[in-house]
């Protein structure tokens, strides 16, 4: 059903997270403010929690909703090809899917789902530009 379809994609994402996590860490860890928290003499898990965490923290965010959108993509697909969601869940991939053979009769049976797909996608995306944005800019205020 629908939770064993997002439970299957996150498990396929989750390394794209780790290794952004990882690799930004690694980033922050090798600044000066890491090194004076340390001679301040803040543990890791201090360091970890006020320190390195706040910086990557929008980073992660944009990624994870840039993702979402992604995985809602994927999820449409594979119930498109019947492989996702079953039919009796409501999904815009089956219903597009089930809508084809009206293409020509009734298009807006099509047309609906792939619209709302579209919409939907486009608004994630412009919600992670915009606070990408929104974060770039407090960040030049503040240097």
């Amino acid at each position: 059903g629908l939770h064993n379809a997002i439970i299957a994609l996150a498990i396929s994402d989750w390394m794209l997270f780790a290794r952004l996590a990882r690799s930004a860490t690694l980033k922050e860890k090798s600044e000066l403010y890491v090194t004076a928290a340390r001679f301040a003499g803040l543990s890791d898990i201090e360091i970890l929690l006020k320190h390195i965490l706040p910086n990557i923290r929008n980073l992660l965010i944009v990624t994870l909703t840039l993702n979402f959108a992604n995985m809602l993509l994927s999820l449409a697909g594979l119930s498109f090809l019947g492989i996702g969601v079953k039919v009796p869940t409501p999904e815009w991939g089956s219903m597009i899917s089930e809508g084809r053979q009206y293409l020509t009769s009734a298009p807006w049976i099509l047309l609906f789902p792939c619209l709302f797909i579209f919409i939907t996608v486009f608004l994630i995306n412009q919600f992670a530009k915009t606070f990408s944005y929104q974060k770039g800019k407090q960040n030049e205020t503040i240097d």
